[in-house]
């Protein structure tokens, strides 16, 4: 199903239909990229998981992949997502009518992913330099439930990550 984002974009489901045991292995990324938020105006920091290691057999492995509508995360995962973005948190979405992690502004709104993905995906086709890629420094696999979308945009995006933190 193609979003519109890029010619290079596909999903795995439609909202909150997410797969219940999708693998994921390191390196694990959190990309974020700056944002206004839709009841206040502030400008905040938001972020979504990615990365190139999806078991879905079917998918092409020079793509990134954003990982959307994630339901739950192990504690070592969440707990290093949270050092760089305390404001990554399951509420409830009304879009979506299901709870996931999402960022969430002081004032209490909402970032749903959708909105955060297709800002992301656009920045990182249009303006890469606007968007931070930080690796998690985890090693491992983990079975999250969650959705994907899959973007040659992003797989880029994590390629240079890559290349950064080999020559550091």
């Amino acid at each position: 199903m193609s979003l519109g984002y890029s010619s290079a974009l596909s999903c795995s489901t439609r909202i909150m239909d997410t797969i219940d045991g999708i693998s994921v292995s390191a390196p694990l990324f959190l990309i974020s990229a700056m944002q206004l938020c839709n009841l206040c105006g502030k400008e905040n920091m938001v972020a979504a998981l990615a990365t190139n290691n999806l078991s879905a057999k079917e998918e092409q492995e020079e793509d990134g992949f954003l990982l959307s509508y994630v339901e739950e995360l192990p504690a070592g995962l969440l707990g290093e997502i949270l050092k760089h973005h305390p404001n990554f948190v399951i509420r409830h979405s009304m879009t979506a009518g299901d709870s996931y992690f999402m960022t969430v502004c002081e004032c209490g709104g909402h970032y749903g992913d959708h909105y955060v993905h297709k800002q992301l995906l656009n920045q990182a086709f249009h303006a890469p330099d606007e968007i931070t890629v930080q690796e998690l420094p985890l090693a491992g696999t983990w079975v999250i439930p969650c959705a994907y979308s899959q973007s040659i945009s992003v797989g880029e995006l994590l390629d240079l990550a890559e290349i950064r933190t080999a020559n550091s």
